[in-house]
């Protein structure tokens, strides 16, 4: 028999760091076509753990991938809230000049604070 191509194939199944329920499974499949005087254990070989290196790497990728886009998410929501804050604060400023101009009594009303959004999971707020 004679042995004219190699194909191999490599994944990892790991769960989504921030989500319950979900994984990702990275896949990578290598073919090579062997030549005369090829060894065919040798090609597989070598085949197979640049597939398990491409598979880890791919990995390792959407990891990063998974965690940026966490972040970039929780910190929109900060800004959001934030921005939600400042324009309460900056209505209650508006009402307590306008009182203190007329001479009356400040308005009682309280701004509406939202709660601050911790930028990493294991953090809590004050």
């Amino acid at each position: 028999m004679t042995i004219t191509e190699v194909i191999v194939s490599a994944g990892r199944t790991f769960n989504d760091p921030y989500e319950s329920y979900s994984n990702h499974k990275p896949h990578v499949t290598l073919k090579a076509t062997l030549g005369d005087g090829d060894d065919a254990v040798e090609v597989v070989k070598g085949l197979q753990a640049k597939a398990e290196g491409l598979a880890e790497d791919h990995k390792q990728l959407m990891l990063r991938q998974i965690r940026d886009t966490h972040n970039l998410n929780e910190r929109q929501r900060e800004v959001a809230n934030l921005e939600r804050n400042s324009l309460a604060a900056q209505e209650r400023l508006n009402q307590l000049r306008e009182s203190a101009a007329r001479g009356l009594p400040a308005p009682e009303t309280e701004p509406e604070v939202v709660e601050p959004v911790c930028i990493d999971s294991r953090e809590r707020p004050p």
